[in-house]
């Protein structure tokens, strides 16, 4: 409810809007693999998607999607990592359900240029199920990438509006330091070849089923 309130296209002030983002925030801070049914079993679960022998090292479990927001569950397996990649025009709030990861964001300093543009890093960041969620928006830290640590690495991930293929597409990027070690050139690039999901099934209870009206 709270996720369709705060992005649903309605004239409100920059005021309004960031409380209704807070709210969000602390409301899915609450969230446990608990509430949405996600156990042990499938965190420890070998992939039986293989690419030349080799398991998914991410699977995917979606969970609602309208016009307005997409709300997900990605599974990060041990040292793997979801590449670099965008949210054009999106904003984006992470919650991580179970284990232990780092995530390293960019933010674009101006327009791109072609396939590159010039971005500043932020710090990495430690992130565990004890964390606060994580934010992005169109303009601040909405290029990262997300690092699995010593074990598999769950979060609940909503986007908004969703990725759309025609005007909102993902792209992936590789990272070069320009000179201070915070100001870096990102090139656009094909999805790594190491990279690639299993989808899931979500077993959990429905996710708000009168928000289809809203559509």
């Amino acid at each position: 409810r709270q996720a369709q309130l705060t992005f649903a296209r309605s004239l409100i002030s920059d005021e309004a809007f960031c409380d209704r983002l807070a709210r969000l925030q602390r409301a899915i801070g609450q969230v446990t693999c608990k509430d949405v049914n996600l156990d042990e079993k499938l965190l420890h679960s070998l992939s039986k998607t293989t690419n030349g022998g080799r398991e998914a090292p991410i699977m995917y479990i979606p969970l609602y999607e309208n016009r307005t927001f997409s709300m997900s569950i990605f599974i990060i397996r041990r040292g793997e990592r979801i590449p670099l990649h965008d949210h054009p025009g999106m904003f984006g709030v992470l919650k991580v359900l179970h284990g232990s990861g780092t995530i390293s964001s960019y933010s674009a300093v101006r327009p791109p240029s072609g396939d590159e543009l010039e971005a500043e890093r932020h710090p990495d960041v430690a992130v565990s199920s004890d964390s606060a969620p994580c934010c992005l928006t169109p303009t601040e830290r909405n290029f990262h990438e997300i690092r699995a640590l010593d074990g598999p690495l769950a979060f609940l991930d909503i986007l908004a509006p969703p990725y759309d293929g025609k005007v909102r597409d993902c792209h992936y990027y590789s990272a070069t330091a320009i000179a201070d070690g915070v100001a870096v050139r990102l090139r656009r690039m094909e999805p790594p070849g190491d990279f690639w999901c299993e989808n899931a099934t979500y077993r959990g209870p429905p996710i708000a089923p009168h928000l289809s009206s809203a559509e």
